[in-house]
């Protein structure tokens, strides 16, 4: 589809602003018919093999590794810089478009103990909300 951009940068696809430097969004598909845009971040997480691995996957990911908040961040930018996004992608804007952002893994992960503003989901998931896009709750 002509509506799926994969490491979508600000400052690379509209260089005539100075946008900052948030790093690339995995993927960004804007649903036009539906005014939705998803915001996908991809994660591999690897197989552990007891309750100590996954204590130790938890700190890495969350605490050293701050995928969160990089994450975080970029849901931030694209919320205030929608209209830059669509101004760039040749698309017409309106406020009704509504952000969902994903943080998509290979396999069930949970941010535990970590009061995070978006949905870790695995990638069955992704496509069961693909096929049933009313699923998604807004």
């Amino acid at each position: 589809t002509d509506n799926v951009f994969k490491s979508f940068e600000f400052r690379k696809r509209q260089k005539s602003k100075n946008h900052d430097d948030v790093g690339d969004y995995d993927v960004l598909f804007i649903d036009v018919d539906k005014k939705l845009v998803w915001n996908i971040e991809c994660k591999f997480i690897h197989k552990v093999a007891n309750i100590s691995e996954v204590a130790n996957q938890q700190k890495g990911f969350f605490e050293q590794g701050t995928y969160h908040t990089k994450f975080q961040r970029r849901i931030n930018y694209l919320e205030n810089h929608m209209s830059d996004l669509f101004d760039c992608l040749n698309l017409n804007y309106s406020n009704d478009y509504k952000i969902k952002n994903y943080m998509v893994t290979n396999k069930l992960f949970e941010a535990q103990n970590l009061n995070i503003e978006f949905d870790i989901i695995t990638y069955h998931e992704l496509e069961q909300l693909i096929k049933n896009p009313d699923m998604i709750v807004q």
